[in-house]
């Protein structure tokens, strides 16, 4: 980024075209695309805005890829920039949250290790220098400016535009409803349009809902997609009698530990009910699942884990093997806690489908075993090594380890860094 100072940017020159038989290309700023974008970066300075004459009027120029902005509720500013491929396609950002990368041109984003977050939606800067997030996933738009304001915008089911504004410090003060615009100190409100004023607490969840709570009671809000979600939600529970944790509930991993849900998206939900209809001959009545917030857990390299009923056995821990792990607390009719590393990918051993399969055959094993036999190792019983020889494992004591048989007889093991190998038995042809 350029240090200089205003005065030291000279303009750019230019000169009319001379008639030609053929049009030439065209570009307000020189004579080609590559002249331009040189004279852009040329005359953007740290992200402020800069105004070049040109023969059609002045040309507002504006740094899209760099903001800095005050992390709303933080203090703490933060250099956010957005770097894109040859097409223009935004493939890095680095904004309050961490470094995101997107393999599929800017429509999925994730973080990786250590935190695994991912989400789905377009990122932008604005000619104000604000920076945007508009995830698709739940209908939400989330706007930082550089002076540490925030603004949650969404669109209800109907068509209803709301937004809430904070400020540098997290407070509310300012929102918009259906009644217009209103602007207040986080708990008084004035109409700006007609002075009528209101008390109450208002907010728009990261997930689309809407929220402005009273005396005379709570008005709430959803967008298309949560309404979605929770139809599916409601469905699965009517089918299969599974329960969900509900966004900011907390559930107990053990006598320090607690894990807190988030919510799931409508995608991840298809995926749960395709796993769960492959294994409807089980009965799930009053197990619940957890989709894990990854910010209210510090094993974050877990893919999952299943509760035993009542904490009277090991739970199981899954990262890239299965462990079971003494003191795990759990309900009666168990629960299955989805980890941020599982959503990473949808579909696939390694994804939310595998997770979810491997988590449920737990869940079949305690209804089947009881929760206090292993398949394999000291706690395993003779009918749990029979059950796990049926679902394709084999125990290899050349390798200490279970091997998964593939369709055409061959042997796979799961190595450390969490990948599927070949070990024996018929070699795969590619």
């Amino acid at each position: 980024m350029s240090k200089h100072s205003e005065a030291a940017i000279e303009p750019p020159s230019f000169s009319v075209a001379k008639p030609q038989d053929s049009p030439p290309d065209m570009s307000l700023l020189g004579s080609s695309p590559r002249s331009t974008l040189e004279t852009m970066k040329l005359a953007t300075v740290s992200g402020r805005q800069d105004s070049v004459p040109t023969p059609f009027g002045d040309l507002t120029l504006v740094n899209k890829n760099q903001t800095t902005i005050d992390a709303t509720g933080t203090g703490k500013k933060v250099d956010v920039t957005i770097k894109r491929d040859e097409n223009g396609k935004p493939v890095f950002v680095r904004d309050h949250m961490g470094e995101w990368k997107s393999e599929d041109g800017g429509k999925t984003w994730k973080t990786g290790e250590p935190t695994f977050l991912v989400r789905r939606g377009e990122v932008g800067i604005d000619s104000q220098g604000r920076y945007s997030f508009d995830n698709e996933d739940y209908g939400v738009k989330s706007t930082f400016s550089p002076d540490g304001t925030s603004t949650r915008s969404m669109r209800s089911a109907d068509g209803a535009n709301l937004s809430v504004t904070r400020d540098a410090k997290g407070v509310p003060i300012g929102f918009k409803d259906r009644s217009g615009a209103w602007k207040g100190d986080g708990r008084n409100w004035t109409n700006v349009e007609t002075g009528e004023t209101r008390t109450g607490s208002v907010n728009i969840t990261e997930y689309g809902e809407f929220k402005f709570k009273s005396a005379a009671g709570e008005k709430v809000e959803k967008t298309e997609q949560l309404e979605r979600i929770q139809a599916l939600q409601k469905k699965l529970t009517d089918q299969y009698g599974i329960e969900f944790g509900k966004p900011g509930e907390k559930g107990r991993e053990n006598k320090t530990e607690m894990h807190m849900a988030g919510m799931p998206t409508e995608a991840e939900l298809k995926v749960l009910g395709d796993v769960l209809d492959k294994t409807r001959h089980e009965n799930y009545k009053g197990m619940k699942i957890w989709f894990v917030r990854s910010d209210t857990y510090e094993d974050k390299d877990l893919y999952g884990h299943y509760g035993n009923e009542a904490g009277k056995g090991p739970g199981h821990g899954c990262s890239g093997g299965c462990t079971h792990n003494q003191g795990k607390i759990a309900r009666a009719g168990g629960e299955m806690v989805i980890m941020p590393k599982a959503r990473q990918a949808l579909r696939g051993a390694d994804g939310l489908e595998g997770t979810l399969l491997h988590e449920l055959s737990h869940h079949e094993q305690g209804q089947r075993y009881g929760h206090d036999n292993e398949w394999g190792g000291k706690d395993s019983t003779r009918a749990s090594r029979a059950e796990a020889r049926d679902l394709g494992w084999t125990w290899s004591k050349k390798h200490g380890a279970f091997l998964l048989k593939d369709n055409e007889g061959g042997l796979w093991r799961q190595t450390k860094d969490e990948k599927w190998r070949w070990t024996a038995g018929k070699r795969p042809e590619d």
